[in-house]
């Protein structure tokens, strides 16, 4: 038997050359798990069913584009930043996974520049040390969003400075059964384009959606930029089921902007 300069080793046998390649393990070229588990008695390691993660923030870093992550019943103290594509963050038992913000004054949930983002059946709540957090939900340019079944909880209209969801120049999101209620801020915020060279939104779904008892908006559309320089339509807007929107202080649905810009082809279906 001899090794070439490749790595390849020949063996020769009874005259015939047979060669087999010596295989490398480079942790760079190896793939991410497409499921991965979440449990609060877990450990950072490797998120399988047998021995899963402590961390849901681990846990989103280690999946890969197009995986799953399951997270066991439980309270959670983090916020989330997702940034691994095409992802879904589930809860195993719908209602039985609670997430609390982390108190450190930054996004619950933080989604930016990533899209195909499912949250599903999960409760998020500000913690009561999260006095300063501007959203419980932040995505900006993310198309095709999805929150279903997800429940978002504030501390209560009159406290913090925390907004419910808030949707920036992102394209494709979806709404289903979605609650966000008790607010400083909008229960739901949406925003056309926060910067003038943004994707303007469109194609928004709101199905079944509940928000309640929030300082200002239940739903609030905003059309004009963050510096208040132009303002765009947000498109393809609608509403279906049986929606609640209720108790806020402000208004139910409100919508802000330039006189030019509007929600153009949307619809409410009962």
């Amino acid at each position: 038997m001899t090794t070439n300069k490749y790595g390849i080793k020949k063996f020769i046998l009874g005259g015939a050359v047979l060669i087999a390649p010596i295989l490398f393990s480079n942790s760079a070229f190896a793939s991410k798990p497409m499921v991965v588990y979440v449990a609060k008695d877990g450990s950072n390691s490797v998120c399988t069913l047998t021995q899963p993660c402590s961390s849901i923030n681990h846990a989103i870093n280690l999946v890969g584009k197009g995986g799953v992550v399951y997270i066991e019943n439980g309270t959670y103290n983090e916020d989330l930043n997702i940034d691994t594509p095409q992802i879904t963050v589930t809860a195993v038992n719908a209602g039985g996974v609670t997430i609390n913000s982390d108190g450190s004054g930054n996004y619950g949930v933080s989604i930016i520049n990533t899209p195909g983002i499912t949250l599903s059946a999960i409760n998020f709540n500000v913690a009561e040390n999260d006095l300063a957090m501007p959203y419980e939900l932040h995505a900006y340019d993310s198309r095709g969003l999805s929150l279903n079944g997800d429940t978002f909880t504030g501390l209560g209209s009159g406290n913090g400075k925390t907004g419910g969801v808030d949707i920036n120049s992102s394209n494709d999101v979806t709404f289903d059964e979605v609650s966000s209620t008790g607010f400083y801020k909008n229960g739901i915020s949406i925003t056309a384009q926060y910067t003038s060279s943004d994707e303007v939104d469109s194609n928004l779904t709101l199905n079944g959606i509940t928000s309640l008892n929030n300082g200002w908006a239940g739903v609030a559309f905003y059309t004009m930029n963050k510096d208040g320089t132009q303002g765009h339509s947000i498109t393809d807007v609608s509403f279906f089921g049986t929606n609640t929107i209720t108790g806020n202080t402000g208004q139910g649905i409100f919508f802000e902007g330039d006189s030019d810009a509007n929600l153009a082809n949307s619809k409410i279906v009962p």
